[in-house]
């Protein structure tokens, strides 16, 4: 897409948008402009051709001396002086209204345009994709960031990060260079007053003020990021005293078949020397389960039907081959209906 500010209009940071001269320079032989020069030289030359041999012949058909002639033939180019300019007159009198109307058009579309970006509820900006200077930013973004518009200006957009996090911003854009439509992040962001950020970056290739540029869209994710980080914490601290912990702690779902391994404590590959992958198997268990305990085992989840806690005492072989006493607590969860869900085991 191409951005659609118009150029030698003062924009709203104050710095009027002029076109290069190259691209002044190469305006006379844009399509459009051809285009027009054809369809008036051609309209000139079909009319002219005929008026030379049409009068001509005329004048040849007529029964006069050679004076007389001279005359005709007088008048007539004055009349064909006459009549072209009355049809320049009106072949450029047609076109230059219909580059009016195309020019009126293109400004409404551009001043829709501007609007749509100037008043959008998040933060936007276009920025040179050779310098990475701000060519420019919406309200949203001046709020947001505490900038000025000015300021934003002698800016490029790895001013608004954190120094350490340029080198990855630069990598990121050689590796995406290509691409038209990008969407990137969380990237840490900075504010003026050096409060951070974090936020999803929506990115459009674009052309403006003759340059290659991107329009970019900032989403304000850094709620968001804290609340992630704050489960990650948690999780993780579930995780250090889980696995610190001398009981493994699995759950399981009921199935159509019985009960379907869920989840595993990955301390049981400390405690018994397997891996969380095997122990989620299906039979893992139950082959494990000393053979004089198997039933007795099993018979213990047939009392959860009717019983929300259970406790029972088997014999459970390592992976190194010993066998120990395992004491086994499973609680039967239910919801409000009192259908049986999970079972939670330690």
């Amino acid at each position: 897409m191409a951005a659609s500010f118009p150029h030698g209009q003062p924009h709203r940071d104050g710095c009027e948008r002029v076109a290069p001269a190259s691209h002044r320079r190469l305006d006379f032989v844009n399509p459009s402009r051809l285009h027009a020069i054809a369809r008036i030289v051609l309209a000139y030359a079909v009319f002219g051709g005929l008026w030379i041999v049409l009068s001509d012949a005329a004048l040849g058909l007529l029964p006069v001396d050679r004076t007389v002639q001279t005359q005709l033939s007088l008048y007539k180019g004055l009349a064909f002086v006459a009549a072209t300019g009355l049809l320049l007159a009106w072949l450029l009198n047609r076109e230059l209204r219909t580059r009016e109307r195309d020019v009126a058009a293109l400004r409404d579309s551009e001043a829709r345009y501007r609007h749509l970006f100037d008043a959008n509820p998040q933060p936007m900006w276009v920025y040179d994709r050779e310098t990475l200077r701000f060519l420019a930013v919406n309200d949203a973004a001046v709020a947001l960031y505490g900038w000025s518009r000015a300021e934003f200006m002698a800016m490029t957009i790895a001013d608004i990060r954190p120094a350490e996090d340029v080198p990855r911003l630069r990598e990121h854009l050689a590796q995406t260079a290509e691409e038209p439509r990008v969407e990137s992040g969380p990237w840490r962001h900075r504010k003026r007053d050096g409060t951070p950020i974090d936020v999803e970056i929506h990115r459009h290739a674009t052309r403006l003020q003759g340059r290659d540029a991107a329009l970019v869209l900032a989403l304000d994710v850094t709620e968001r990021e804290k609340t992630r980080r704050a489960y990650q914490a948690q999780a993780e601290r579930l995780k250090a005293y889980v696995s610190a912990n001398p009981c493994i702690v699995y759950a399981l779902t009921v199935g159509e078949d019985g009960f379907v391994p869920e989840w595993v404590s990955e301390n049981v590959e400390t405690l018994l020397g397997y891996p969380v992958e095997q122990a989620l198997a299906a039979g893992w268990w139950s082959e494990h389960v000393h053979p004089d305990d198997r039933a007795a085992a099993a018979a213990a989840f047939d009392l959860l039907r009717d019983a929300d806690t259970v406790s029972h005492d088997y014999r459970f072989r390592r992976s190194d081959g010993a066998w120990i006493w395992i004491h086994d607590q499973m609680r039967q969860q239910r919801d409000a209906q009192g259908r049986r869900g999970r079972v939670i085991g330690a």
